[in-house]
């Protein structure tokens, strides 16, 4: 069976046999340190890699009865020392019951600044998230562009490529809990048809990111929110 997770070390390689469910093969390399956003985009820009997939990381994370794959999560965390690692979608969202204008802005606690280019069709709506496919390669300065300019880490799309869909919300706020998600974006949205995941959000704010991932007790979450803290870099890719 054709079952394996391979991880590729420093002058080696480490093969986990049958890590994975169906026929798949599964290499990850470390690409860097632990970096910050713009910094791990630089890096996999530099490296024609792309952010890691969503869905292939669920493959490696997640067994197919939901529980968590211990053999690679704990290989991973162990062999790259990491506890977390940025993937795919990018996503934007503006602050619960706001409209959306043509940009998305947001000053992070840390200093950080963000801006992104909105898509056209859900300009003057509220309670949404727009994110690119969460099963498509995602390169970054090939098919999106990025730039700090003045201090601000600015997004742009083809607006051909960008998703929109409601995100949850309760009093006022976007809530942190277990929802279903969209099976284009793998993210939060109450009328989803995808697995149910535990969501983390900035609960009364916008956000614009990459969704990053544990591989501890939160493996089938996701977060988007705490995006100013460096995180891993892997390649993730599944042979033919």
């Amino acid at each position: 069976m054709n079952r394996k997770v391979i991880l590729e070390l420093p002058n080696q390689q480490k093969i986990i046999p049958n890590a994975v469910i169906g026929e798949l093969r599964i290499r990850v390399r470390k690409v860097s340190p632990n970096k910050k956003l713009f910094e791990a985009l630089t890096v996999l820009e530099e490296n024609n890699l792309p952010l890691p997939r969503f869905d292939l990381l669920d493959k490696l994370i997640v067994n197919e009865d939901g529980s968590r794959n211990d053999k690679v999560c704990n290989a991973l965390q162990s062999e790259y020392g990491i506890s977390d690692l940025w993937t795919g979608p990018i996503f934007a969202h503006e602050k619960p019951n706001t409209k959306i204008e043509s940009i998305i802005y947001r000053e992070y606690p840390n200093g950080a600044k963000r801006r992104i280019i909105t898509l056209e069709d859900i300009r003057g709506e509220a309670n949404l998230i727009q994110a690119y496919p969460k099963d498509k390669l995602l390169i970054p300065g090939k098919h999106f562009t990025y730039k700090m300019k003045n201090g601000v880490l600015e997004f742009e799309f083809d607006q051909q490529d960008l998703i929109a869909h409601e995100l949850p919300v309760e009093d006022g706020k976007y809530p942190d809990g277990y929802w279903p998600t969209n099976k284009l974006t793998g993210l939060p949205d109450p009328n989803g048809k995808g697995p149910q995941r535990k969501a983390y959000f900035w609960n009364y704010d916008s956000a614009i990111s990459a969704v990053f991932r544990w591989l501890g007790d939160n493996y089938d979450g996701v977060s988007l929110y705490s995006y100013y803290s460096p995180r891993g870099v892997l390649e993730i890719a599944q042979d033919a």
